[in-house]
């Protein structure tokens, strides 16, 4: 398997579609720096999935797509497309030929490609997933990850390692399964608080259900009730309402009559303000006939003074012409002179100008001829000087390629001198590693030895650890067992607790004084808290005790006041209080014939209350059926007789019974829980010095198993294992190294057979390029005398054109001057000429000018006579209408009296009629109150009881007394407020929430065991990959060592070691490198070329392991000296059969050692091209 073609379109430096055909075996990209051959290896990257931009060089994605130049501009797209030829199946696909393809464009779009169709990016990831061909992978190196290779970033290290195991799928499943983990355990969580937050509100809703049923009893009673005081309300609404329509009729009949009246004074009313109208309406055309001469007076004396104005401005006028007149006079007085000195000038320019353009064009002739010439003659000098380049390029490349030839025959003989040093030496050394493989032979056969009696002793050890685990396991288990029974006694007692100090069932007084100290010394007790029985006896005792066991204990009078008094100040009810010190004796009991006496039966909790059941339970006995209760009911007197169900009756004749009961009352229920408390905090105890005792057995059990040697025998393997893992590396690296040493004598005697006959070649060769120099020497300096005399007879003829160039330049300035004076007196005769003609145009229209303002100086006159007659005129004729305003205005104001008269008599009847409406309105207010009181009434009692009032007549017990019902309303409302807030859904928004809980516990029940199944997936995942990777490892440590070994020669080590062997997935890896002579504390202490070996050493270890079908070496080699590039170049041909190496490179031995070179070059500025090139070309584009 291989690479093939590698394409690039716009991609960095490579603006053309480029096209790299790649061959098994090895191939060298050369070329000079920043010619773009990175950009090679960064293409590679990029196509097979390269997400990080700083990895290709660059701060963001799309600056890999070129960018332009100055000749060119930015493309839109960068694409690159990798063949690889998949012959060994490495890919996990079923194609022989795999195309990957990827294009980004600069609006930030990208495609992928796999054959030419379109993929996503994890689907070229997990094409190379594990195959060591990936973007992360170890298939391309750059010199740049040396350091990274060998860095102490466990996570650079490790992704090496990872790859070759084949492990990074695994760990990918591991960290998506502890995921998927952590969210469903974040939801088991979830799960279980709301369990338990429902479990508690499904104790709470089964407590409001109880409630809500005596709820609706009170509710059906005061809906009676209220439907009932509704009716009688309903009557009374409907008696006044009748009233007041009676009334409201009698009112609208007076204010009839009065509107009558009414009418005819406004009649009156309206004839006199009609006549004031007309008489307004002529006053007002008085004062317009008044105000329009008034205006026409004044619109005379603004006309007169406009005309004032205008003859004042024609006069101004008249003076401003005369004065201009005079001056354009004197003007063209001036300007006649003028004329006359120009038309004399020239006269005398003309004969100037035509001597001037003679001289001229006499001398452009000359300069034209002579400037001929010298053009000739400068032709012929650059052909010479052509000639003359040529022959010296010519010189200089055959001086080159005999310069290149003779340095090439240098390094060769020094070559041949150093081989044949070497092959002396490798001879010796030959003698002495046969002698070390011996000795290793030995060493290794003696470590196997101890490392057996190790085992042996280490099995030992583990047969007794294995018994003492099982007792610490069996001691742990019980522990556990014993931790789990206290939980689960505490658990009980702080539901005890919880159900102990928790009155949500009693009423809101008692709730009260629970939650209130101060009142008493003693937390707050009922009966039901102080008493306790068996449970067969429990409804009977509920059913005996009834609301006595809701009573509150108190030691004294004096207490009993004190929580009397703070539930009247803060209005929280009632409560009954049953005193202490103020109980009776108890009376004798009846005879019960063969009945239990029920106080029998009953336990005290608190000694102080002692006397409680014999005063409370003194006639109540228990008898097995209710029929027995109703006999003895009957025999005898005063006695109370009730069965296990809770059903009595007594001498009175009350019977209670029905429907057999499953739970007792809520104040009931409390009953015996402060002893079932006291029980449970006894268990508790017990439990806890149980789980002491056992936890001392199980440190017992431990501190013997920590007494166990399995360390330290386990140790003494280690060590052991580690000294065959040394005599091993040491007998494969001697091994090893003599067989490489052979293998290099071979090459060694090979290479100094194929230099003999290169050497014989380079002298021919050089013999050869000397005479071609000597040849090009004698061309060349024949071709610079030539050059000489050519350029001697131009440097005249130039002399001599630039002569006749400046007499041409100084005739064409004369002439010039000339031109321009004449031109410049012809343009002033003219502007004089024009000027005078304006003169004469001024004057004309001056002259029409005046005649206009004489004209309009007559007009004038004759306006301002005429207007001074009219207005005359007009003042008498204002006097006429000014009397005629006088007069309208007294006859308004005579009209206007009689309609202040008539509007007196109005305001009277007004107000009469006012107070008739008031009156109306104020029974119509009424009626509308009634109405509203009665849609009221009638809206609420719908609302309420969905019943309609006007529809329906609630039918009224017989002697139905009101003011009781009212009484009884308020009581049962204050009933109703003593439950609090009731939950009138609570059973069935209990069976939802039951429901519910159950659904959810059967959901936590299945995340649990989805969270065992992932753990478990977790663990294999963990095994497997473990077990892989640790196999890849040790492959790794022994080629690692083994490969340094052969870099370093001599008694150079290096090793690699887990700083964590517990955990191998996520342990740092210790690299240990020790070059001859050399004890570094770190690697970071070795030179370059050092790490450099080190870093290829633990590379070509892991191809060892799991080779890659290729591998892309960016300049590795540049730290490197020649002896390490041979050493380096060795380990790449034996190699080379399985994995395709690209090498860039600007190392000559480098490129001497590969199979076939490309070039890279930047022929246009920013413009990456590949050419194909030969040895000598591939040094010299290296070099420059």
């Amino acid at each position: 398997m291989y690479l093939s073609k590698l394409e690039l379109h716009g991609f960095k430096s490579f603006a053309d579609r480029t096209v790299l055909h790649f061959a098994p075996g090895t191939t060298a990209v050369v070329g000079p720096n920043g010619c773009g051959k990175s950009n090679i290896v960064d293409a590679v990257r990029w196509v097979i999935g390269e997400q990080r931009a700083r990895v290709l060089r660059s701060e963001k994605m799309e600056n890999v797509i070129f960018n332009g130049t100055a000749r060119r501009r930015p493309l839109g797209m960068a694409e690159v497309q990798l063949t690889i030829e998949n012959t060994r199946g490495v890919l996990p696909t079923e194609y022989t030929e795999v195309t990957i393809g990827r294009r980004l464009f600069r609006s930030g779009e990208s495609e992928y490609l796999l054959n030419g169709a379109p993929c996503r990016l994890k689907d070229i990831t997990d094409l190379f997933m594990d195959t060591g061909m990936g973007a992360g992978a170890y298939s391309v190196i750059e010199l740049k990850m040396i350091d990274e290779i060998l860095s102490e970033n466990a996570q650079d290290q490790r992704r090496l390692f990872e790859e070759a195991a084949g492990i990074t799928r695994y760990k990918l499943r591991r960290r998506q399964t502890l995921a998927k983990l952590d969210s469903t355990q974040a939801d088991l969580t979830r799960l279980r608080d709301l369990t338990d937050e429902i479990g508690k509100q499904v104790r709470s809703l089964k407590r409001q259900a109880d409630k809500a049923a005596r709820y609706q009893e009170y509710r059906t009673r005061l809906r009676q009730l209220e439907l009932a005081l509704a009716q009688l309300e309903y009557d009374r609404l409907t008696r006044r309402q009748e009233t007041l329509h009676a009334e409201i009729a009698t009112l609208r009949q007076q204010n009839d009559t009065e509107t009558s009246r009414l009418d005819e004074a406004e009649t009156r009313l309206a004839a006199l303000t009609r006549e004031l109208g007309e008489r307004e309406q002529a006053l007002a055309a008085a004062q317009a006939h008044l105000q329009t001469h008034l205006d026409a007076l004044r619109a005379l004396e603004a006309e007169r003074q406009l005309w004032q104005e205008r003859m004042e401005t024609a006069l101004r006028e008249r003076d401003r012409t005369r004065r201009e007149a005079e001056q354009d006079a004197e003007r063209r007085t001036q300007l006649e002179a003028t004329l006359d000195r120009l038309s004399r000038e020239i006269s005398g320019a003309e004969p100037e100008v035509a001597a001037a353009e003679e001289a001229l064009d006499a001398a452009r002739a000359t300069r034209d001829r002579l400037q001929a010439a010298a053009d000739a003659l400068r032709e012929r000098l650059l052909s010479l000087r052509q000639q003359v380049q040529t022959a010296e390029d010519t010189r200089a490349e055959r001086r080159r390629a005999l310069d290149r030839l003779t340095s090439r025959l240098d390094v060769q003989t020094q070559e041949r001198t150093r081989l044949q040093q070497e092959l002396a030496s490798l001879q010796h050394q030959a003698q002495t590693l046969d002698q070390q493989v011996a000795e290793a032979t030995t060493r290794l056969e003696a470590t196997r030895q101890a490392v057996a009696t190790a085992q042996a002793a280490l099995k030992t050890a583990e047969d007794a650890r294995e018994t003492r685990q099982a007792a610490v396991q069996a001691a742990a288990d019980a522990l556990r067992q014993a931790e789990r029974r206290c939980d689960a006694a505490a658990a009980e007692v702080q539901l005890l607790d919880a159900l102990v100090s928790s009155y949500d069932e009693f009423s809101d007084a008692v709730q009260f004084l629970a939650t209130t100290a101060g009142w008493s010394d003693h937390p707050l007790r009922t009966v039901a808290d102080v008493l306790a029985c068996d449970e067969a006896h429990r409804l009977a005792l509920d059913a005996a005790l009834g609301d006595l066991a809701a009573c509150i204990v108190v030691a004294s009078e004096a207490e009993a006041d004190a929580a009397r008094q703070l539930l009247h100040r803060q209005g929280k009810g009632q409560a009954t209080f049953l005193v202490l010190d103020q109980l009776p004796d108890a009376p004798p009991a009846p005879p019960r014939g063969d009945a239990r006496p029920l106080a029998s039966l009953v336990r005290v909790v608190d000694p102080a209350c002692a006397s409680l059941p014999a005063v409370l339970l003194h006639d109540w006995a228990l008898v097995p059926t209710l029929d027995e209760a109703r006999t003895l009911a009957q025999t005898v007197p005063a006695g109370r007789f009730v069965t296990p169900d809770g059903e009595w009756a007594d001498a009175c004749g009350l019977l209670h019974g029905g429907s057999a009961r499953t739970a007792p009352s809520p104040a009931g229920g409390r009953l015996g829980r402060r002893e079932q408390l006291d029980a449970a905090r006894a268990r508790l105890a017990t439990w806890e010095a149980e789980r002491s005792r056992h936890a001392e057995a199980l440190a017992s059990a431990q501190a013997a198993l920590d007494a166990v040697p399995f360390e330290a025998r386990r140790t003494a393997l280690q060590d052991a294992e580690r000294h065959l893992a040394e005599a091993r590396q040491v007998h494969a690296r001697l091994t090893y190294e003599q067989e490489t040493l052979r293998r290099r004598q071979q090459e060694v005697q090979q290479r100094l057979d194929a230099l003999a006959q290169t050497l014989t070649d380079a002298h021919r060769q050089i013999q050869t390029l000397e005479a071609d120099v000597a040849a090009a020497e004698t061309d060349l300096d024949a071709r610079r005398a030539e050059r000489s005399q050519a350029d001697d007879a131009f440097q005249t003829a130039e002399a001599e054109s630039r002569a006749a160039m400046q007499r041409f330049s100084e005739a064409h300035v004369a002439a010039v001057q000339a031109r321009n004076r004449l031109d410049n007196l012809r343009r002033d005769r003219e502007r004089t000429q024009q000027a005078l003609h304006d003169l004469d145009a001024r004057a004309h229209a001056r002259a029409e000018h005046l005649d206009a303002l004489a004209a309009t100086l007559t007009d004038a006159e004759h306006h301002l006579h005429r207007l001074t007659e009219q207005i005359d005129a007009a003042g008498d004729e204002q006097a006429t209408r000014q009397r005629a305003v006088d007069e309208a205005h007294t006859e308004l104001q005579r009209t206007k009296k009689q309609i202040a008269d008539i509007d007196a008599v109005l305001r009277g009847l007004r107000r009469n009629r006012e107070q008739q409406m008031r009156e109306e309105n104020l029974r119509a207010v009424r009626l509308a109150e009634v109405d509203t009181r009665l849609n009221d009434l009638v809206a609420n009692v719908r609302e309420d009881f969905d019943l309609d009032l006007s529809a329906t007549r609630i039918d009224l017990e017989e002697a139905f007394d009101e003011d009781r019902a009212r009484a009884e309303v308020t009581d049962l409302r204050a009933r109703i407020r003593a439950l609090g807030a009731v939950n009138e859904l609570a059973l069935e928004a209990y069976e939802q929430e039951k429901e519910r809980l159950d659904f959810l516990l059967e959901q936590q029940q299945d995340l649990e065991r989805a969270e065992a199944t992932l753990l478990e997936t977790i663990d294999e995942i963990n095994t497997t990959a473990s077990e892989r990777f640790l196999t890849t490892f040790s492959a790794i440590q022994d080629h690692f060592a083994r490969i340094f070994a052969e870099l370093f020669v001599d008694d150079a080590t290096a090793s690699l070691r887990l700083a964590d062997p517990e955990d191998p997935l996520e342990s740092p890896i210790d690299i240990t490198a020790r070059p001859r002579g050399k004890r570094p504390s770190t690697i970071a202490q070795l030179s370059g070329g050092e790490k450099t070996l080190t870093a290829i050493a633990l590379l070509f270890a892991i191809y060892l392991v799991k080779p890659s079908p290729f591998c892309i070496l960016d300049e590795v080699d540049a730290p490197l000296d020649d002896a390490n590039v041979d050493r380096f170049m060795n380990l790449i041909r034996a190699f080379s059969d399985q994995t395709q190496f690209i090498l860039v490179t600007h190392n000559k031995r480098t490129m001497e050692m590969a199979d076939r070179l490309y070039g890279v070059t930047m022929q246009e500025q920013g413009v990456s091209k590949l050419v194909a090139v030969q040895f000598d070309e591939a040094v010299e584009m290296a070099g420059a």
